[in-house]
């Protein structure tokens, strides 16, 4: 499977000065851009707010000599595209909380990071999600021990799918992303394709889990 950087990240890297690594900077900016503005923009459509969010992910994609994007050297992705939206979206929201707090703007049919996170469990096992609790220190030592075993039977099925199934589940249920932003950026022909594939991703998980000795029914 080819998993190789692209051109411009290789030299962007590789540049062996600081006028050599402007000019390759100004060239990975003119290759993936567009990934970056969407990324910025995906938060709100206000123009000012946008721009902001997109000169907060470019700084820190460039704070310590690039080393986000040193990261991705020692395990190239399969996909460079997808791993970079994850990263500068991620930095976006980060951007977003700084100012506004831990609130997200709300969408249609959208919910909270949290409740996206709870359907994810909801969908393939029975188990609560911990997070939630008030007071984990009421949880009997029986229940703790159960529910550690379900998340790790979660974890182990979730390591078992494809990467690119892997990722579809992070880009809705972790980065919140609709499912038109999601057939774009997976280059999916329409958002119907996305939720086929999801259906049968979460009906794969369940048939895993109870593999794994957790009964989703």
């Amino acid at each position: 499977m080819q998993n190789d950087l692209p051109p411009a990240v290789t030299r962007l890297l590789g540049a062996p000065t600081p006028e050599s690594q402007e000019g390759a900077w100004s060239a990975f900016l003119q290759a993936h851009n567009e990934v970056l503005l969407r990324a910025a923009r995906a938060l709100g459509p206000e123009h000012d707010g946008a721009m902001d969010r997109y000169a907060h992910v470019l700084q820190e994609l460039r704070c310590d000599n690039f080393r986000r994007l040193r990261a991705c050297t020692e395990q190239p992705p399969t996909n460079f595209s997808l791993w970079l939206a994850v990263v500068a979206r991620r930095l976006a929201l980060d951007h977003y909380r700084r100012i506004y707090g831990r609130g997200r703007p709300l969408r249609s049919g959208r919910h909270s990071e949290r409740g996206a996170r709870r359907r994810l469990t909801d969908l393939v096992t029975s188990a609560p999600d911990i997070e939630l609790l008030a007071d984990e220190g009421a949880v009997s030592p029986e229940d703790a021990v159960s529910r550690a075993e379900e998340r790790q039977a979660l974890k182990c099925a979730l390591a078992e799918l494809p990467p690119r199934d892997r990722l579809l589940l992070r880009f809705r249920f972790n980065e919140e992303c609709s499912a038109s932003e999601i057939a774009r950026l997976m280059k999916l022909p329409t958002a119907f394709h996305v939720y086929r594939r999801l259906n049968k991703v979460l009906t794969i998980l369940r048939h895993r889990l109870k593999q794994h000795g957790i009964d989703s029914t």
